[in-house]
């Protein structure tokens, strides 16, 4: 099977099996909870929509505590049980995996655009790290829309130059939230995604002045979510998920599955970015800046894959799925790419 070449077809494939599953979860664990849905008649309602971010951070607030010795509280789970609840019927009036070929929504990680409980949800399954905190804070309503702006320009180039990318893409992601850090925080991200808020992606307004950065996130991103697609029933590795190792990536320590991740999504930013300057070849349609971006980026994803598949194979075990993952990476980059010593 084909798992690294874009494929707008497998990507609806998985987003129909992720919100299958968790229909399917989620009226057993309210089962469980002796919580009965509401009315079918709130199914009926013209705005019943398919399984979104917070519907998926409901379930996992219900299912398990976040990593790290972090709890969620009775009341918040509370909020979860009630949430999921007054969800599941709208949920099921639409057909899993149902999606158009319209842009995600473009939203800032405030109470503009959601409840109180609900960034509190979105927060705790995104900085899930005690010791090594995000702070994450709203932006403004001028910056969101400066934000839609630069990633709609990203899908726009995506569609130039990446088409059968950006389907996928528009399969799988339906949900960008952007937000900053505070000056307290332990370290800097560009963006981060979460299987528990699975389908949505969180970007730092600060790491991206241009569009060119949002295509760079938006497609290491979209990669994240689709490898937790492609993995949720099989994981990529077999090792212990507490046994860290340094991430060329990061820079930082990471489980080898973190690693994994790494190796997959920078291969994906290369073929995005080769084919970005493939485009620009043809049409000119980037400007000086923009090619010597691309350029530098470019080379920075190929060196980031080879430095994870690396340590990935220096001190990982890999499963079948892992294994028929990293072989399609590292024959595509072996063929498109070659590295240069000194």
């Amino acid at each position: 099977m084909d798992y690294f070449s874009p494929s707008a077809g497998r990507a609806r494939e998985y987003r129909r099996a992720m919100d299958s599953a968790l229909l399917e979860s989620s009226r057993l664990v309210l089962e469980q909870l002796s919580v009965q849905p509401e009315s079918a008649e709130a199914g009926k309602s013209s705005g019943a929509t398919g399984p979104g971010t917070l519907d998926y951070g409901a379930y996992f607030d219900l299912l398990l505590d976040p990593p790290h010795g972090k709890t969620i509280s009775e009341a918040d789970r509370n909020t979860a049980s009630e949430d999921l609840a007054r969800r599941l019927v709208e949920m099921e009036a639409v057909p899993p995996g149902e999606s158009g070929e319209t842009l995600p929504t473009v939203t800032a990680l405030s109470e503009a655009y959601y409840s109180p409980a609900a960034v509190a949800r979105l927060t705790r399954w995104w900085d899930i790290e005690p010791d090594n905190a995000m702070e994450l804070i709203p932006v403004s309503e001028d910056e969101v829309e400066i934000a839609r702006g630069r990633i709609a320009t990203a899908f726009e180039r995506l569609a130039q130059a990446v088409p059968e990318m950006r389907s996928e893409l528009l399969a799988i992601v339906r949900e960008i939230i952007v937000c900053r850090q505070g000056e307290a925080r332990l370290h800097s991200f560009a963006g981060a995604t979460s299987f528990a808020l699975w389908g949505a992606m969180l970007l730092n307004f600060d790491a991206h002045d241009a569009w060119h950065n949002y295509y760079k996130s938006i497609v290491h991103e979209g990669a994240h979510n689709l490898l937790f697609a492609i993995a949720r029933n099989e994981p990529l590795v077999s090792d212990d998920p507490n046994d860290w190792r340094h991430s060329p990536l990061r820079g930082q320590d990471r489980p080898i599955d973190g690693i994994f991740h790494a190796a997959f999504v920078t291969a994906r930013e290369s073929l995005a970015f080769d084919r970005l300057i493939s485009w620009h070849e043809e049409t000119g349609g980037l400007s000086e800046s923009e090619l010597e971006s691309a350029a530098q980026i470019l080379e920075a994803s190929v060196l980031s894959f080879w430095n994870c598949v690396e340590a990935v194979r220096r001190d990982g075990h890999l499963t079948p799925l892992g294994e028929a993952i990293l072989s399609e990476c590292e024959q595509y980059m072996t063929a498109n790419f070659a590295l240069v010593d000194g």
